[in-house]
């Protein structure tokens, strides 16, 4: 059973952010089909109207509308508490880091050890060099719960 989907059409968007498309799933099973010439299989396609929700980057597919939507702003909210959380020198060593290196990492970053930044700001500076951060501090960051 192999399942495939059909372009997205865009329903509404919300004014809360969500989009909500619709597309439709094509799920096809081959099935035997006796009495013809040629034994074997014949494919059958069964058509399955699906929601595709999507807010800030997060995208979440299936039936039910009204859970995708309740879904998504649980997932939007966790991120956003993540994204605020707050970072500072000790939550840097609590998490295993070097205090060397965190200050290295602060130096070449032009940011001071001691003050306290949250874990979106902190994405934000990463980013700026990113090259260099991801191939420096890469595995520090990925401790934070910072992509590069």
């Amino acid at each position: 059973m192999s399942s495939t989907y059909t372009k997205l059409v865009l329903e509404e968007t919300r004014e809360d952010g969500i989009q909500i498309f619709t597309q439709f799933q094509l799920i096809s099973e081959e099935e035997f089909q006796p009495g013809n010439k040629i034994e074997g299989f014949k494919p059958l396609t069964e058509r399955k109207l699906i929601y595709y929700v999507k807010l800030h980057g997060l995208k979440e597919r299936g039936e039910n509308l009204e859970q995708l939507i309740d879904l998504i702003k649980v997932r939007d909210q966790r991120r956003q508490e993540g994204d605020n959380t707050i970072l500072t020198l000790q939550s840097g060593l609590k998490a295993g880091l070097d205090e060397d290196c965190i200050r290295q990492f602060c130096q070449d970053n032009e940011l001071d050890p001691e003050a306290i930044i949250t874990r979106s700001d902190l994405r934000r500076v990463v980013l700026k060099r990113r090259n260099m951060n991801a191939n420096q501090y890469g595995v520090g960051l990925r401790l934070l719960r910072i992509p590069i």
